[in-house]
């Protein structure tokens, strides 16, 4: 299990079976009120209308302890992706203090999660992850009647990431980035060969972060 990150992680059929439910570190909420909101680092929250708030979204912010006036903020970043057709979601928590982005499948059996976490918060969190400006993790299922593996990478990315690409079985493949959502399909990959994301900023430097360790 990856170190602990100030975050909340929901995995949902992550091996076909629906319901498992795994919760990692914790997300701080405090009096953030006067705060700037973590939205403004993303354009695709005032780029992108509203979504609408079905089952699913209203489920996953309910365990991500987002009230209604958070979740009617969900915006759909990117949708029709990989084996399983999903769609890529974002929207706040904690009065928008805190970034919630889930995956979900087309069909509810197939893998999805969901992810929390706060933007550039060295409260609770390791000194790696408040410094960066993207979130990603990797997500592994086993599915059909063969229990065909694969794995999805996926995250959102601030504005000032340009370009994102990850290390595959000891080879670099790009990343697409759509309106701050990243994702990348690798069926017949294991989650233990997909090793480090590299995101390049906008000023021409690089952030790494290693899916294996979490930082």
């Amino acid at each position: 299990m990856p170190r602990k990150k100030a975050l909340i992680c929901i995995v949902m059929a992550a091996i076909g079976i629906a319901g498992l439910l795994a919760l990692l570190g914790h997300t701080s909420s405090g009096n953030s009120a006067t705060a700037t909101p973590r939205t403004a680092l993303f354009s695709a929250f005032s780029t992108l209308p509203a979504a609408p708030v079905d089952d699913q979204v209203k489920a996953i912010g309910a365990e991500m302890r987002a009230d209604a006036q958070d979740v009617s903020g969900v915006r759909i970043l990117a949708a029709g992706l990989g084996r399983f057709k999903s769609r890529l979601l974002a929207f706040p928590s904690f009065s928008g203090q805190n970034i919630c982005y889930a995956l979900l499948a087309a069909d509810p059996t197939d893998p999805g999660m969901a992810y929390c976490y706060r933007p550039h918060d060295n409260v609770g969190a390791p000194t790696e992850l408040a410094s960066e400006h993207f979130s990603v993790v990797a997500l592994e299922g086993r599915t059909g009647p063969n229990l065909d593996v694969g794995t999805q990478v996926f995250g959102v990315a601030e504005d000032s990431v340009v370009s994102a690409r990850v290390l595959v079985a000891g080879s670099w493949l790009k990343i697409p980035i759509t309106h701050n959502a990243l994702y990348l399909d690798l069926p017949g990959v294991q989650r233990t060969d997909a090793g480090t994301v590299e995101v390049t900023l906008s000023d021409g430097s690089t952030e790494r972060h290693d899916l294996q360790t979490g930082l």
